[in-house]
């Protein structure tokens, strides 16, 4: 291990270098470390931190599939480790060091004001936590990676510490590469990338690892015969991820090779709540493809985004770009008791390509059950504040591109009864809303997409035509839809209207909206 502290302080100045083979580089359980810039000269000082994980194989270094005995070994230690303070004492267990991230904080703080120049090479993750055709009942396979290894890890597992007592990283410059595992987790605690002067070239954060199993598993039980396949990833991982605690992004640019951009879950009894105010997420699939693969590539809750949240959270974006393999963004809730709810104030979802490619993103932003997404969470003084005082502006404050759909609302709810109860909320105020798929060979492509027989959902449009502004590549849109995504008539159950006095959409399943669209004129900014 490189260096750790278990209470006091302690501070490196005038650059240095930390290497760790075997072991992580940095371990915190208590006080401050720090690494800190030129004080005397305001220059930004730099810190490079080389660190190695040791495990019992080297996995696949040829290929981008391993078998159950290569992933195996790569995510296994080949020995245990103890932390330098830690005693035996009789009649009592030494607890093993987990040893699986490159930096971790479990308590105190970490400040960098200083450059850090971290390389990681973590564990594999696991394979065998996936359920296969035939296994019986209902089962989710698209939530179930882990990743195992990060660069820099915050993981407090206490709960109810403030954030003076609990677990807090704080980066102003970073260059991360993870060769193996995620980039930075918080897990507990909170992280917080850049400031207020922060840009996009100072924090920089990469997962290049893209191995992945060799069996590829169908995304949950009710698709079986349909596209949602994938390969569960090994070493690849999140650029950012927050699983509980609390994540704050100011600037810089993330990006995974076979992951998210930026990804948010939840843990047992704590929401996780996340901060985007600018910067560039993207989430790729990166692998050696044979041509049965490419039905595993369509859009769908397996797939790897800029921006993905699966579970009971808060995410706020003031600004950013987000683009994966098949759209910007997806989001999913746990339950109605849990929801994850996304405000979206500014931003770009989806590849910044007007013309009509196959290989780019085929939704702008897919929202799944027990969600809430705002598209424009500005107020209207607010927007005028921020500079977006013409409608031309509001317009461009959000850009949702897709092939297909700008907004896609799908379940993953068992059917019953023929119906999916998705509690699902989509309000669009401001924003533009492009289709890459020219109008004259897709007329029926539409703002957004419902599933029909879709319950509990609302999607609503506010100001089309002023704020909100769709395209169709060739034609601008006279008229606005959301389309029910199927191939029957659309069921007496679903109802649409059109409120002309203000020129408003809205869809409902089943019951009838409760918000009275001609008298409403923007949502507020928290439930």
């Amino acid at each position: 291990m490189g260096v750790a502290v278990n209470g006091g302080s302690l501070t490196f100045g005038n650059g240095g270098s930390i290497a760790a083979y075997n072991a992580s580089a940095i371990s915190l359980s208590g006080g401050t470390i720090g690494f800190d810039d030129n004080e005397e000269t305001a220059a930004t000082e730099e810190y490079t931190i080389d660190c190695v994980i040791n495990r019992k194989g080297t996995g696949v270094t040829n290929s981008c599939s391993a078998n159950a005995a290569q992933a195996t070994a790569a995510g296994t230690h080949q020995y245990d480790m103890y932390l330098p303070w830690q005693s035996e004492v009789a009649g009592q267990t030494v607890t093993r060091y987990e040893n699986e991230n490159g930096i971790c904080v479990v308590g105190g703080s970490l400040t960098a004001t200083g450059k850090l120049n971290i390389r990681f090479r973590g564990l594999y993750n696991n394979y065998n936590q996936y359920s296969a055709i035939g296994t019986g009942g209902t089962y989710y396979n698209h939530d179930k990676l882990v990743v195992k290894s990060f660069a820099v890890a915050c993981i407090e597992s206490e709960l109810g510490k403030d954030e003076e007592e609990g677990a807090n990283i704080f980066i102003k410059h970073a260059n991360i590469t993870s060769q193996v595992g995620g980039g930075v987790k918080v897990q507990g605690g909170t992280v917080t990338l850049g400031d207020e002067n922060t840009t996009r070239e100072e924090i920089s954060v990469q997962t290049t690892g893209a191995v992945h199993y060799n069996t590829a598993y169908y995304a949950w039980s009710g698709e079986a015969g349909n596209p949602w396949q994938f390969y569960p990833s090994l070493s690849g991982g999140y650029a950012v991820v927050a699983r509980s605690g609390n994540i704050h992004i100011y600037n810089g640019e993330y990006t995974a090779m076979f992951g998210d951009g930026v990804a948010a879950t939840s843990d047992a009894n704590r929401k996780t709540v996340v901060h985007i105010y600018n910067g560039k997420f993207t989430g790729n699939l990166t692998h050696t493809q044979t041509p049965s693969d490419n039905e595993m590539q369509s859009s769908g809750p397996a797939c790897f985004y800029g921006l993905k949240v699966f579970g009971e959270s808060d995410i706020r974006i003031y600004n950013g770009e987000f683009d994966g393999k098949n759209g910007g963004a997806i989001v999913r809730g746990v339950d109605s008791g849990h929801r994850a709810n996304v405000w979206i104030y500014a931003g770009i979802f989806g590849a910044r390509v007007e013309t009509e490619n196959s290989e780019v993103g085929q939704d702008g932003f897919n929202v799944y059950d027990y969600s809430t997404v705002y598209f424009g969470a500005y107020t209207d003084e607010e927007l005028n504040a921020h500079g977006y005082d013409t409608l031309q502006k509001r317009q461009s404050a959000i850009q949702v591109r897709a092939t297909l759909f700008p907004i896609a609302a799908n379940p993953l709810v068992p059917i019953v009864d023929w119906r999916y109860d998705t509690d699902i909320k989509i309000y669009v105020y401001y924003g533009r809303y492009f289709i890459r798929r020219p109008y004259t060979t897709r007329k029926s492509l539409s703002i957004g997409s419902v599933l029909a027989g879709m319950k509990n959902t609302d999607f609503f449009i506010y100001g089309y035509g002023t704020n909100v502004f769709a395209q169709n590549r060739g034609n601008d849109w006279e008229v606005t839809r959301i389309r029910w995504n199927s191939t029957t008539s659309v069921p007496s159950t679903h109802n649409s209207h059109l409120a002309t006095t203000k020129n408003q959409v809205y869809y409902s399943a089943i019951d009838e909206p409760t918000t009275n669209l001609v008298t409403r004129e923007h949502v507020p900014n928290s439930f």
